[in-house]
């Protein structure tokens, strides 16, 4: 399990970015990288599916084993999602339902939702 950043995501080492992680950036692995389709290529060679977040029409992120085994969830801007030469690479698109008339979280809540949702699957629970 390791936290990978690419290209103009958020500052690691910004005090309010270790702050909110609550020190979860002491004890989990970061990589940070400017070179987004490399990285994504790096991942997808080493069989890792890549899962991208759509707010509709991807598969329900409860579905067993969605998020199991070697997966990286791949997260996108909050205004504009991931743009197309990213989701040309992904392997499939996970969803997060929302009910009512709420349109969608924001990109560290539905984050903190899926990961959850992982460690859940992991731990067979």
């Amino acid at each position: 399990v390791a936290a990978v950043f690419l290209g103009t995501s958020v500052d690691l080492s910004s005090p309010k970015v270790v702050r909110s992680s609550a020190g979860a950036l002491f004890h989990l692995p970061t990589v940070q990288s400017d070179d987004v389709m490399g990285s994504l290529g790096h991942l997808s060679n080493e069989r890792v599916r890549l899962l991208g977040t759509a707010m509709t029409e991807g598969v329900n992120y409860c579905d067993a084993g969605t998020l199991s085994g070697s997966v990286a969830i791949v997260m996108g801007n909050e205004g504009h999602g991931l743009d197309d030469q990213v989701s040309s690479m992904l392997d499939g698109w996970i969803t997060i339902p929302m009910h009512g008339r709420t349109e969608s979280l924001n990109v560290g809540m539905a984050t903190s939702v899926l990961c959850f949702e992982a460690a859940r699957q992991r731990a067979g629970t």
